[in-house]
């Protein structure tokens, strides 16, 4: 009974202590639950910061498919636009083909008396001018017989007193290039003190008429051409003396040698001996002449032309670009009527003046400081 009691009394303590201990066994699997902590708020920011990422990711291709997709919109559209033109030019042109082909024969006899017209007119234009021309050499003849001759009656190189020998081309093609250079040096022997005062200045003019013994007819014409440029003087002659042997339809040229050639003008019937020679370091002379009597075709020409090029070196003026000066003197006679040689002359120098164009379009290769 006493036993029993006991049991009793000592079983609630018992399972006290026991309770006691069942909970310091327990606590800590309690404090094992999460709980906030820094590896916790590390895990936190990466999975924030990979959010933006991938955000800013979408909207980074969706701007490139938006650009994209205009850009591809915009070469569409300039591709139309493209399309529309090319497609308004053929419908031009086919309307106005249409506009031709049902144009009466009414309306083409208008138009062609319209260009009838314009072109009388022209001629008429022409007509005039010329005619003034021809009054303005005449007053230039009547003021040069008041004045005085400034040049010899007879050229240089006159036909109308020479052998003609020297102004005939061989016959024999064997003997043409010994007959050429013969007649290249007689050229040259012209080269005296006198012709170098006739080389022109910069403020020269380009013609002048020297009349006969009676001072009444022209008996040949002067002309002459100045320049300077910033360019070495061998190289200016040698520009002119490839453009005096540039063959063309109308134009044939024979080399006798590197220096020494034969251009004819076929339509003209003109034939030119051409020659260029170094005469020192700092001068340069291209010659040419035209030849009289052609032996070969039993032909004669009307005009007989002489000219001499002279090309110097002139003082650089900052030590390094290269200067030069080109001076030339030409004699040109006509051989025609007298009645007729006002006339002769006047379409000489509008001939001539076509020929200086030209040859100015060859000189601007070069640095042009003055040209006349």
């Amino acid at each position: 009974m006493v036993l029993s009691m006991a049991k009793v009394l000592h079983a609630p303590v018992d399972s006290a202590l026991m309770s006691h201990d069942d909970d310091r066994k327990t606590a800590p699997i309690r404090l094992a639950h999460p709980t906030a902590g820094p590896s916790d708020d590390n895990d936190v920011n990466k999975t924030t910061v990979s959010i933006a990422v991938e955000r800013e990711e979408r909207l980074r291709k969706d701007r490139l498919r938006k650009r994209l997709s205009k850009e591809k919109f915009q070469k569409e559209l300039n591709e139309l636009h493209r399309t529309a033109v090319a497609l308004e030019y053929q419908l031009a042109t086919v309307q106005k083909r249409k506009r031709v082909n049902h144009t009466s024969e009414h309306q083409w006899y208008q138009h062609a008396a319209s260009e009838k017209t314009r072109l009388d007119e022209a001629i008429a234009v022409r007509h005039e001018l010329y005619q003034e021309l021809v009054n303005q050499v005449e007053k230039a003849i009547i003021y040069r017989s008041i004045c005085g001759p400034s040049s010899e009656s007879m050229m240089l190189l006159d036909p109308r007193r020479d052998p003609w020998t020297l102004h005939t081309l061989s016959r024999n093609p064997l003997d043409q290039g010994h007959a050429l250079r013969g007649l290249a040096m007689y050229q040259s022997s012209k080269i005296t003190p006198e012709l170098f005062a006739k080389l022109p200045g910069p403020r020269h003019g380009c013609f002048n008429y020297v009349l006969d013994e009676t001072d009444q007819y022209v008996s040949y014409v002067e002309l002459f051409k100045h320049g300077t440029f910033a360019a070495h003087h061998e190289d200016v002659a040698r520009a002119l003396h490839r453009y005096c042997l540039t063959a063309h339809r109308a134009k044939q040229v024979t080399n006798v040698d590197d220096t020494l050639a034969l251009t004819v003008f076929t339509e003209k019937g003109r034939h030119y001996v051409v020659n260029i020679m170094r005469e020192s370091a700092d001068r340069t002379i291209l010659t040419h002449r035209t030849l009289v009597f052609d032996d070969v075709h039993g032909r004669m020409a009307s005009e007989s032309i002489a000219g001499w090029w002279v090309f110097e070196r002139l003082p650089s003026l900052d030590g390094t670009t290269p200067r030069s000066v080109m001076r030339c003197y030409a004699q040109a006679c006509i051989d025609v009527q007298k009645e007729l040689l006002v006339q002769a002359y006047a379409s000489y120098l509008v001939a001539s003046q076509k020929e200086d164009e030209d040859m100015n379009q060859v000189l601007s290769q070069f640095r042009v400081l003055s040209l006349s």
